[in-house]
């Protein structure tokens, strides 16, 4: 089911629960985020075209726009493999979190909106969100940098109006951070399940909330009290949050669910001690 309040649709992507749906605009996630949360807006963001009249279809970027005005290119995810020439565009977008308040933070979910292509008959398109090691600086080898990890997969029908999706990336945001780099790319591709597909970002360079942003909850696992630290003051609460294995805890219990699993049991108090400082 979706909800169309005048702005779209608002649709979920967890690899739990693909499709569920929430309420509230993009402006109402950030409006209503916890006290802990930072929210990030990409530096870095572009369209990446290979193929097409702007050069020969290898897997190599032709041409780039970083910026989003509304022009024909720009925000455009497309691919075309069986016409000649061949063409595929692609969005980037990268993330500073040398400002993050936590190496370890809670969450991070990925908010952005998209667009289906006025065109019919056509089957919904496959887009991947894929993360990537972010430089923060803007490159043609942004089409295809790699390492890369496809985080989640969302679908986008025809003639679907502006949809905001939020995408779960923390373990993303985890594995960047414990390699050293605060820095996050977030690569927007048709599938190659998908062909021909396309959809639309109706990203502006003048309206900074049509374009992804980040939001990290901050507070690291395991700080009940949220003082920085986690010490005996939270593990004072963490007996009553006990859930046992596979057994939902309460919602403000979650800090201690190292695992994300969603319950809080004797894995999570082993992580709770590897991780207590004075």
């Amino acid at each position: 089911m979706k909800f169309d309040l005048g702005h779209g649709p608002i649709v979920r992507h967890q690899a739990s629960e693909a499709g569920a749906v929430i309420g509230g605009l993009l402006l109402l996630a950030v409006a209503n985020a916890a006290a802990s949360d930072q929210v990030f807006s990409p530096p870095i963001g572009g369209t990446l075209v290979d193929g097409g009249t702007f050069g020969e279809f290898d897997g190599i970027a032709d041409a780039a726009y970083w910026t989003f005005n509304g022009s024909s290119n720009e925000g455009a995810i497309t691919v075309s493999r069986d016409t000649i020439p061949g063409l595929e565009s692609r969005l980037v977008f990268e993330f500073d979190l040398r400002s993050l308040a936590s190496t370890n933070p809670r969450s991070a979910l990925l908010h952005f909106q998209l667009r289906g292509a006025p065109r019919f008959p056509a089957d919904p398109t496959l887009i991947d969100v894929v993360a990537y090691p972010a430089d923060l600086h803007a490159s043609l080898s942004d089409f295809s940098a790699g390492p890369s990890t496809t985080i989640e997969e969302v679908s986008v029908a025809a003639f679907q109006p502006s949809t905001l999706y939020e995408v779960d990336v923390s373990e993303a945001v985890a594995a960047s951070l414990a390699a050293g780099r605060n820095a996050l790319g977030i690569r927007l591709q048709v599938s190659k399940s998908t062909s021909p597909g396309q959809t639309f970002m109706d990203a502006l360079e003048t309206d900074p909330t049509t374009k992804p942003s980040l939001v990290v909850d901050a507070q690291a696992a395991g700080d009940f009290n949220g003082d920085g630290h986690i010490n005996l003051a939270d593990f004072a609460h963490l007996p009553e949050c006990l859930s046992g294995p596979r057994v939902p805890a309460l919602q403000s219990c979650l800090i201690f669910d190292f695992d994300g699993d969603l319950d809080v049991d004797l894995s999570d108090v082993q992580a709770f001690e590897l991780r207590m400082t004075n």
